[in-house]
């Protein structure tokens, strides 16, 4: 995520785990890319 966070002006997680997304969500700010993320919890299909 450090290597592609440059090059980009938004970045979406997206997750059907609460528990992962919420670890995902812990791990983004610990690296400053809180400001340009955005977190979906749901499955790809449904989305």
């Amino acid at each position: 995520l450090p290597n592609y966070a440059g090059n980009c002006d938004q970045i979406t997680f997206l997750e059907q785990s609460e528990r992962m997304l919420s670890i995902c969500k812990e791990r983004v700010e610990k690296l400053g890319l809180k400001n340009i993320s955005n977190f979906i919890q749901g499955d790809f299909l449904d989305v």
